[in-house]
């Protein structure tokens, strides 16, 4: 994966977390992604993210959305509208 031992270790231990860009090879070294499926929008879209190896602030860009939108979305703190999770869904369908 590119990373140290220890780096492993950490993580494992609850230490650190993997960096976001990150995220995908360690979802390929596992064979799946060590997550429940999530009750919120917001928890769902910040695994969705990570899955991708994503910053908010990329995902922001791809959508063509202020980073401070998704931000809101994930912390619950609002909810796309029927355009923006269309878009979403575009993106996630393409990546």
């Amino acid at each position: 994966m590119g990373v140290s031992v220890a780096s492993i270790g950490q993580w494992e231990n609850n230490q650190t977390k993997p960096r976001v860009s990150l995220v995908p090879r360690v979802y390929d070294f596992l064979g799946y992604a060590p997550y429940e499926a999530p009750d919120r929008l917001g928890d769902w879209l910040r695994q969705a993210r990570r899955g991708l190896g994503l910053s908010r602030r990329k995902l922001a860009a791809k959508l063509g959305m202020d980073v401070t939108t998704i931000d809101r979305w994930e912390r619950g703190l609002g909810r796309p509208t029927p355009a923006s999770r269309a878009r979403i869904r575009r993106l996630l369908e393409r990546l």
